[in-house]
């Protein structure tokens, strides 16, 4: 059995180091599809990524609410993709992706994506790309798990306990009283997937033969959830490093502050 890693100090601050320190500097680009429905989790995760001193973001969202995320979002974050009039992607809205994608390093798949058959048809043409992805993945109904599981690119899902149990077949007793064991019967044929979950007021944050937990009840998973992302594309080939280092920055944050615009000063914190 894996044997787990508590951090109850940054396990690795190389990675803090790292990050830009001005408007000058500024790395990294993320393309983020989502935002069908559940558009105030959408918004709150893209303004965590926006208080980080990333180079691109843009959101891929229904057009047929392109009124709406205009009047809430800057201008470059606009990436309007064909829709239905019920506000759910189109298939075409794929090729539109395609043309753009190569332009990324990090593809973020969620917040409020719908079951839609046009929406789990672009999920997994997009599982089928050669781009790293953050999955969102808290309704196991929305995708069948094995494309992710088997792809020979970077992946990160984030699973909430409901989904957990529904993809090993377990109760959440179960689950609860040995996650460790669980999450390495998930990991055990992905050498390229990364499991992060919340179970017990932990983070964990697990690949194979890997993990790290810290000790966190998030209040709000959209704002874990972008500074995790916001890490790992800062540092596009150190996943596991940046998501646990991400977990300790989002606990630090949560013990001390209060508002997104803070996170700097959560780092600044770790720092010293």
């Amino acid at each position: 059995m894996i044997k787990p890693i508590i951090q109850d100090k940054l396990l690795f601050s190389n990675i803090l180091w790292q990050k830009p320190l001005n408007i000058y500097q500024k790395k990294g680009r993320v393309l983020v599809i989502g935002g069908e429905r559940e558009i105030k989790k959408t918004l709150s995760f893209c303004e965590v990524l926006f208080n980080f001193q990333l180079q691109k973001i843009s959101l891929g969202y229904p057009d047929n609410l392109k009124n709406t995320y205009q009047s809430l979002l800057p201008p470059e974050f606009h990436l309007p993709l064909p829709s239905t009039k019920n506000s759910s992607f189109k298939s075409s809205a794929f090729e539109t992706i395609k043309k753009q994608i190569n332009e990324y390093e990090l593809l973020v798949l969620g917040f409020g994506l719908t079951r839609s058959v046009e929406t789990k048809e672009i999920i997994q043409k997009l599982a089928l790309t050669r781009m790293p992805i953050f999955y969102f993945l808290v309704d196991p109904l929305l995708i069948n798990i094995d494309i992710f599981l088997d792809r020979d690119n970077p992946t990160v899902i984030f699973l909430d306990l409901h989904t957990l149990c529904h993809i090993l077949k377990k109760t959440p007793t179960e689950i609860l009283n040995n996650p460790f064991y669980n999450l390495e019967q998930l990991l055990k044929n992905s050498k390229n997937l990364i499991a992060v979950t919340v179970i017990k007021n932990k983070v964990f944050i697990a690949r194979q033969n890997r993990i790290v937990i810290t000790a966190l009840e998030p209040k709000n998973l959209e704002i874990l959830f972008g500074i995790l992302a916001a890490f790992w594309v800062q540092n596009i080939k150190n996943p596991f490093e940046s998501l646990s280092t991400a977990a300790f920055v989002a606990k630090t944050w949560q013990e001390n502050f209060h508002q997104v615009n803070e996170i700097e000063k959560a780092i600044s914190l770790l720092e010293r």
